[in-house]
C-alpha cells in the first residue's frame, strides 16, 4: 500500500504502523517465550514488557502527530480552539 499526502501526515502514518507493529511483535515474542519454556525470567518478562510500552508510547505519540498534521492539512482547529 502506498500512502499519499503531505510530508507531515505520510511519516506521521508510517512511523505509527511500525511503532503499533513493533509492538504486537513484541506482544508475538513473548508468547513464543511462554510457549517455549516453562518458565520464563523475571529479565526476559521485564524487557518484553518495557518493549511493548516503548513502542505504544510510540505510537501513541505518532498518532497525536498524525492528528495534528491532518487537522492542520484541512484547517481543522485543535479541540481547545473550538470557538
Amino acid at each position: 500500500m502506498e500512502l499519499i499526502g503531505s510530508e507531515p501526515v505520510v511519516k506521521s502514518a508510517r512511523r505509527m504502523v511500525v511503532e503499533y507493529l513493533a509492538g504486537s511483535e513484541t506482544i508475538g515474542w513473548l508468547s513464543t517465550d511462554f510457549a517455549t519454556d516453562d518458565v520464563v525470567s523475571a529479565d526476559t518478562l521485564s524487557t518484553r514488557q518495557q518493549q511493548f510500552a516503548d513502542h505504544f508510547q510510540a505510537g501513541m505519540s505518532a498518532q497525536d502527530d498524525f492528528l495534528s498534521a491532518v487537522r492542520d492539512e484541512l484547517g481543522i482547529p485543535e479541540q481547545g480552539d473550538l470557538p
